[in-house]
């Protein structure tokens, strides 16, 4: 029969992480008898991590697909790059920056002409 302050085997004591004391020749806790204090407090603060981690990436992932929207919607819209340029320049200026830094130039001008154009 085996002794109860040993672990059956090496893969017993990874699979049963409470019984870590068990492979430091520890006396085992009794059968039914709660684990640690400071063990629980771990188990216990993971998934309130993991929800404040959730919640990081997922306003993370909603901040790019605003962003690349914002970015499509004033690519494909001449007038609603008109709108942001009334209301947000500096928003327009990230773009027009964006698209020289990419090798596209010529729609800061383009732009530029038709709204002097349409005031005339």
């Amino acid at each position: 029969m085996r002794s109860r302050t040993a672990p059956p085997n090496r893969a017993y004591a990874l699979l049963y992480p409470h019984a870590r004391g068990w492979a430091q020749n520890q006396t085992a806790p009794a059968l039914g008898s709660e684990s640690l204090p400071s063990e629980g407090r771990k188990l216990g603060m993971e998934p309130v991590a993991r929800k404040i981690f959730k919640g990081i990436l997922l306003l993370e992932v909603a901040g790019i697909a605003g962003a690349y929207s914002l970015f499509y919607r004033m690519d494909t819209n001449e007038d609603f790059r008109h709108t942001m340029n009334r209301r947000f320049p500096s928003i327009l200026e990230v773009y027009y920056k964006s698209n020289e830094w990419a090798g596209v130039y010529g729609k800061r001008e383009e732009d530029q002409l038709k709204w002097l154009s349409s005031k005339n």
